[in-house]
């Protein structure tokens, strides 16, 4: 196999201003995507709870193989958008790749 040199260099300015803004969109991207796991917040979820209703991730969590990886698809899909906007409630679904019973499934579960 060929081996490819890299002609990166690290000390260059260009390069560390390039890793310094790939870092911090990393850090933005990490950090939406983690508000947008809260599910609305607490109030949200306490509503949902009351009407005895399981929150999404909790039905999913539930549906799924213990310790199987995980690949969420879209989690920021309708991040930002105002209901108004939404066409449906599949907008805020939550939908993956994962493992039930053994068997490789696609789960989609609105919120």
């Amino acid at each position: 196999m060929q081996v490819l040199e890299s002609r990166i260099e690290p000390s260059d300015p260009v390069f560390k201003a390039n890793e310094e803004r790939m870092r911090s969109l990393v850090d933005e991207l990490r950090a939406r995507t983690n508000r947008n796991r809260d599910g609305g917040g607490a109030r949200y979820l306490e509503r949902h709870r009351s009407l005895g209703k399981l929150p999404v991730r909790e039905r999913i969590d539930r549906l799924l193989d213990r310790g199987t990886p995980f690949l969420e698809f879209s989690a920021l899909a309708a991040s930002g958008m105002s209901k108004e906007n939404m066409v449906s409630s599949w907008v805020s679904a939550v939908c993956a790749c994962s493992s039930s019973c053994s068997r490789r499934v696609m789960s989609c579960s609105a919120a």
